[in-house]
C-alpha cells in the first residue's frame, strides 16, 4: 500500500501477543509479522491470528513467499511463511475488523531472554560480542522469555534496549572501553549486616533534630549530583 512507502518495517524479537502487523498486500490479504534484515531476527512461528478477536484456523505453512502469494487459503483460515524475506501470513477472506496475531521468534528459549535479545540488538548494530558483558549473569538471574515488537513505529537502539531490559528490572551502561554492560541490582549474596540504622543511633534519637543541609551556608560542602564539563569551543 502507498501509505507504507518509507515506513519502518516491523521487527519481532522474542514472544509477542496481540500484535497489529501491517498489511503489505491488500489484494492478497498478506500481513508482515517481521522483517529479516541482518542476522538479528531468527526463526519465527505465527502462533495465532485473530479477526476482531475471533481466532482464525491455522492453515498451511508455505515453503516460500511465492507459494504464499500464489495459493489462497480457505475462508476463515490463514497460511503463513517464514524465510529470509521475513515472516508473513495470508488470510482466506476479507477481515471483519482489526487483524491481530500472536507470534514467537527465536531458535530456542534461551534466545528469547531479555539479556539475549539485548545482546542480539547490540550485535546487529556493530558491537562485537566480546564488548557486551553481563549477559550470562543476567540470564542466570532472569531466564524467562520476553518480547519486543516494533510494529510500524521507529525506535532507536537505546529505546529498544530500555524496553526489553526494563521488563526484568535491568538496564544497560556503556563502558570506558567502548563496550556495553547489562546490569541489574540484586540483593547481596550475604545478608549479614555491616551496620544497623535505628532511631536510637541517629542524631534524632539523641535529641538532635534531623535537618536538611543548605549548600549556601558557610562550611557546607554537599557533593554534586552531576557536573557538566565543557571543553573546546561552544
Amino acid at each position: 500500500p502507498g501509505d507504507l512507502q518509507g515506513a519502518p518495517k516491523p521487527i519481532l524479537l522474542g514472544v509477542a501477543q496481540n500484535i497489529i502487523p501491517p498489511q503489505v498486500n491488500t489484494s492478497k490479504l498478506v500481513f508482515q509479522v517481521t522483517d529479516k534484515a541482518g542476522a538479528m531476527v531468527q526463526g519465527v512461528t505465527v502462533d495465532a491470528v485473530y479477526d476482531r478477536g475471533a481466532a482464525l484456523t491455522a492453515g498451511t505453512q508455505r515453503g516460500s513467499l511465492a507459494a504464499l502469494l500464489s495459493t489462497t487459503p480457505a475462508s476463515g483460515e490463514f497460511d503463513w511463511y517464514d524465510g529470509t524475506e521475513g515472516a508473513y501470513f495470508r488470510l482466506g477472506a476479507n477481515p471483519a475488523g482489526q487483524i491481530t496475531a500472536d507470534a514467537t521468534e527465536g531458535d530456542s528459549g534461551t534466545d528469547r531472554t531479555a539479556a539475549s535479545i539485548a545482546q542480539r540488538i547490540l550485535t546487529q548494530f556493530g558491537i562485537p560480542g566480546t564488548q557486551i558483558t553481563g549477559v550470562e549473569a543476567l540470564n542466570g538471574a532472569q531466564p524467562g522469555e520476553v518480547g519486543l515488537y516494533s510494529g510500524a513505529a521507529e525506535q532507536t537502539v537505546g529505546q529498544a534496549l530500555d524496553y526489553v531490559l526494563a521488563g526484568i528490572g535491568a538496564s544497560w551502561i556503556d563502558t570506558r572501553s567502548g563496550g556495553f554492560k547489562l546490569i541489574r541490582l540484586e540483593l547481596p549474596a550475604s545478608q549479614d549486616s555491616e551496620a544497623v540504622l535505628s532511631f536510637a543511633n541517629t542524631l534524632r534519637g539523641r535529641g538532635a533534630p534531623i535537618a536538611l543541609l543548605n549548600r549556601d551556608e558557610a562550611g557546607i560542602r554537599i557533593p554534586a549530583y552531576r557536573l557538566t564539563l565543557n571543553y573546546g569551543r561552544l
